[in-house]
């Protein structure tokens, strides 16, 4: 929901039409952040996501009760914000590089790849 709009900020500093946007009478981290909203993309992880954690739940035997779904809300808004802060930092740094194109997806691609060694240890 946020990548798209990530991209678009370095453009925005190169072209300087972020001075555009901070003259509006709205906060420029939610307009920058949320200008463009594609509902489309995120639909096919959330219905792969709400059947993995229904299966997970029901193969450990967690009852589905008003405070486990308000923990799993808190749990599922606490990742997003820590989505957005790891998003958030190389494109901050396209405001001292103009262009910072090279660094947005690849450090983020390369932080979900655990390597072999985290799990040298395990036995199986």
């Amino acid at each position: 929901m946020f990548f798209t709009n990530f991209v678009f900020i370095s453009n925005y500093v190169r072209t300087g039409e972020l001075d555009l946007l901070m003259v509006k009478p709205i906060s420029l981290q939610f307009i920058v952040s949320l200008r463009y909203i594609n509902l489309g993309m995120p639909i096919p992880n959330l219905a792969a996501g709400i059947m993995m954690v229904s299966m997970g739940w029901s193969a450990l035997g967690i009852p589905v009760t008003a405070y486990n779904l308000c923990l799993f809300a808190l749990y599922l808004l606490s990742a997003l914000t820590i989505t957005y802060c790891l998003m958030i930092i190389p494109v901050i740094l396209s405001f001292w590089f103009v262009n910072t194109g090279g660094a947005r997806g690849h450090i983020l691609c390369d932080l979900g790849m655990p390597t072999i060694c985290l799990y040298r240890f395990i036995p199986g």
